[in-house]
């Protein structure tokens, strides 16, 4: 008797040993993917691009601060889970969505359109985002904002500033052949 008592104790002590060894396993397996985490979203959110990732079913699987600061979005409404719709709604109400309103549109565009696209967005308020869209192999996809409003401006006004220069050389070539008629007239 004592000796399978002693060979059950035995065995029950290694089985016990083993489950425990597991758990701790478990435990530093589990802090490490949460400090993998923590760096991923301190990542994320120091990105001065907004950044969404989509699931095959047009929902949000991450999203950055940047994001929710261009579009105005809370991130009680704009978080993990809320689908592509929600968003553009979100954003809707804000007044931060642009392609015209259509958000039914925007939507057919993104599911059927091509792999990747590379579009600049203009927003009700002025500003405008270059949106670059690319597929991954899951069937979702990720999308980066862009915020180009100022070097768009930038871009305006050279083509303003050229478009001046340009009249003024035609006007100053216009002075001199009229000047230049003028002398050899006389």
């Amino acid at each position: 008797g004592l000796t399978i008592f002693i060979s059950v104790l035995g065995w029950f002590l290694v089985r016990e040993a083993k489950q425990r060894h597991k758990r701790e396993l478990a435990e530093v397996a589990e802090e490490k993917i949460r400090e993998q985490k923590t760096l991923l979203d301190a990542a994320l959110n120091n990105m001065r691009d907004g950044l969404v990732m989509y699931d095959k079913n047009s929902r949000v699987v991450v999203l950055n601060r940047s994001y929710l600061e261009m579009y105005n979005l809370s991130p009680e409404t704009a978080k993990p889970g809320c689908s592509l719709r929600d968003l553009l709604e979100a954003a809707s109400a804000v007044g931060t969505f642009g392609c015209d309103g259509d958000i039914d549109a925007y939507i057919e565009e993104r599911l059927c359109g091509e792999l990747g696209s590379d579009k600049v967005n203009d927003t009700p308020d002025g500003r405008s985002f270059r949106v670059v869209r690319r597929r991954m192999g899951d069937g979702g996809w990720v999308v980066t904002h862009e915020d180009i409003t100022s070097r768009k401006t930038f871009e305006m006004r050279l083509l303003q500033l050229n478009s001046e220069l340009e009249e003024r050389g035609r006007l100053r070539s216009a002075e001199l052949a009229k000047a230049q008629e003028q002398a050899y007239a006389t």
